[in-house]
């Protein structure tokens, strides 16, 4: 019986799916670990074995970046990026210059123009106050 959890698609149809769209990362891997596409359903490659490979795939892995994942290395490099840009913004003294853009993350989608990273637009402190029912004394 296969099921599925939230929007993914569980067992062998899923892995299917999964074949379909990133195949060629997911021969690689097999490929590097003395394992053939072809023995796929035999007892030299359960679909067991796929999905144990699928699920904990590593950060050097050809499927791990076919789906766009990023390392704990590039995510450290990314946010070095963005500090010393923001940094460098602040202490420039140009009033009129335009704040530095963070690197894009995979996933991620950056915010509109006056919203906050979080979600929504960004309020006052008096209708944060407001919002969580704090009074001022």
């Amino acid at each position: 019986m296969v099921r599925s959890v939230g929007r993914h698609r569980g067992g062998i149809q899923g892995l299917c799916r999964l074949l379909t769209e990133h195949g060629e990362a997911i021969e690689n891997d097999l490929l590097v670990i003395g394992k053939h596409r072809d023995w796929l359903g035999t007892r030299r490659l359960t679909w067991r074995d796929l999905l144990v490979l699928v699920k904990h795939s590593s950060p050097g892995t050809a499927l791990f970046r076919a789906l766009g994942h990023w390392s704990v290395d590039q995510h450290l490099a990314a946010v070095t990026v963005d500090l010393l840009a923001q940094a460098n913004w602040q202490r420039g003294g140009d009033a009129q210059a335009k704040k530095p853009t963070p690197v894009p993350r995979p996933g991620a989608t950056p915010p509109v123009d006056g919203e906050t990273m979080a979600r929504g637009k960004a309020v006052t402190t008096d209708e944060m106050d407001a919002l969580l029912g704090w009074t001022k004394e």
